[in-house]
């Protein structure tokens, strides 16, 4: 089969070569009536740009990199799919990169990265998107960069986020709603943003009702399926056990269900049990587990949009995006 070029994207479009390449390269400079047409006709014709030969001649990667410090595998292959969504829509490539946000070597990773141009733009999720000496480094290369949900609001950068403080708040005050008073938190990974929303939406939602915060009714988890187990045992080792526990994402609830399984107690019955993030362990558990949707992939993809936006022009403005979860009710909770 012929393969397609460029001049046959052209002349069915009806435009000339440079519009389609200015099209290919999201340039501002080209009508949205014609980016259209020629979009359609790419897609239709299943034109595959030639990475190499852009790169030359506009001496770009045509690549983003996703770095990210998270031990949650359905989290990362949501990023990575929404990111996917919108590089493949602009014919760029994506670099996947598991870091360790405390390690020295990734300053020094990023800096090869960067020398030998393999990328235009990072988007840097939780917590690699509160690395101050990364941002310092991206900041004095003037490499454009997008974070997910920094703890760090100020606008050094475009970033994007769900409201974890408003959330968690929701979540506990359902519980509340319900009538539990004694509710337990297990909170995630410290170095996380998320973390730290979440646990001050707990408290939040605590001190709305008059309900007094329990140091005793809260463990320190690290989002993983063995830390929710060991807080769990932590927790319902006590005389006065909690009613309810509320897990900062569904791994970690998961471990919660299993301990209260060995011990014995019924859920939701004895205890109701909540998470986060609506991983698929979370409608895969039995009872299946109430927890908080985050639109994940739609994070990724915002994310995507704000940093070709950066790469394409230099004077695009910073801005924040912040997207709406819900509270997915099942079967694991009840009064």
């Amino acid at each position: 089969m012929k393969k397609v070029t460029l001049y046959d994207v052209a002349k069915q479009a009806g435009v000339s070569p440079k519009t389609v390449s200015r099209v290919i390269n999201n340039e501002a400079s080209v009508s949205d009536q014609k980016r259209q047409v020629v979009l359609g006709v790419v897609k239709k014709l299943g034109y595959k740009p030639n990475n190499s030969a852009r790169s030359l001649r506009n001496k770009r990667a045509y690549s983003i990199a996703l770095l990210y410090d998270n031990l949650s595998p359905a989290y990362i292959l949501d990023l990575q799919a929404g990111l996917l969504s919108v590089c493949e829509e602009a014919h760029y490539n994506l670099l996947i990169k598991d870091c360790n946000f405390n390690n020295k070597v990734l300053i020094d990773q990023v800096s090869e990265l960067l020398e030998n141009t393999k990328v235009d733009g990072f988007v840097l999720s939780p917590p690699i998107s509160d690395n101050k000496r990364l941002i310092k480094l991206l900041l004095e290369k003037q490499c454009p960069f997008v974070r997910i949900a920094p703890l760090d609001g100020s606008l050094i950068s475009p970033f994007v986020l769900a409201d974890d403080c408003e959330l968690a708040r929701e979540v506990t005050d359902y519980l509340i709603g319900l009538g539990h008073e004694r509710i337990a938190f297990i909170a995630g990974d410290k170095t996380h943003s998320a973390s730290i929303e979440r646990l001050a939406g707990y408290k939040q939602a605590l001190e709305s009702a008059s309900i007094s915060f329990d140091e005793k009714l809260l463990e320190q988890g690290d989002f993983s399926f063995e830390s929710g187990e060991q807080c769990a045992l932590n927790l319902l080792d006590k005389a006065t056990r909690p009613s309810a526990i509320f897990a900062s994402n569904d791994y970690m609830a998961a471990g919660v269900m299993k301990v209260a399984q060995k011990l014995g107690l019924t859920v939701p019955n004895d205890l109701s049990v909540v998470g986060f993030d609506d991983a698929p362990v979370s409608s895969q558990l039995w009872p299946t587990l109430t927890t908080v949707k985050q639109p994940v992939k739609e994070i990724a993809a915002q994310s995507a949009t704000l940093l070709l936006d950066a790469i394409n022009n230099k004077e695009a403005k910073h801005e924040s995006v912040k997207l709406h979860c819900e509270l997915v009710v099942r079967e694991s909770t009840s009064s």
